[in-house]
């Protein structure tokens, strides 16, 4: 009886670990098919953004943005501008029905942890949003 009610409790208490973990992400974006959450995280002793991309879609997509943070200090807004020459734009594919959630270590789509360091001269104050901004979606 007891090692049921022990077993029980570790099941129920990893439960509620695996939900809270989830509701981390915030919801920033619901576009075609495509939805982006982020979660603000300290890596290596860094306050960065972390984006998850999932494709909803039946078939492979790319989705190219400008990433944006609002920050506690000036200045208030940190962006990654759009420029003619591709910089400030950051592009992933998809497959269909693909998530890619970012992590402090991960080696490859590096372009979803978002370092406000990169974006900024100054040392940045505590990040209070991210918003993926100038966002276009196409089927591949």
């Amino acid at each position: 009886m007891k090692k049921t009610i022990g077993i029980l409790t570790v099941a129920v208490l990893f439960c509620f670990t695996g939900y809270t973990q989830d509701n981390d992400w915030t919801l920033d974006l619901q576009k075609e098919g495509v939805e982006v959450y982020y979660k603000v995280q300290q890596c290596n002793e860094q306050e960065v953004v972390l984006l998850k991309v999932i494709n909803t879609n039946e078939y492979q997509i790319d989705i190219q943005w400008a990433d944006e943070l609002k920050v506690e200090g000036p200045p208030n807004t940190l962006r990654s501008d759009w420029k003619d020459d591709g910089s400030g734009v950051s592009t992933l594919e998809l497959n269909a029905g693909e998530t890619i959630e970012a992590t402090c270590d991960m080696e490859s789509n590096k372009q979803l942890v978002i370092d406000p360091i990169n974006m900024t001269s100054l040392r940045p104050t505590p990040i209070q949003k991210y918003i993926m901004v100038e966002v276009t979606i196409s089927k591949k």
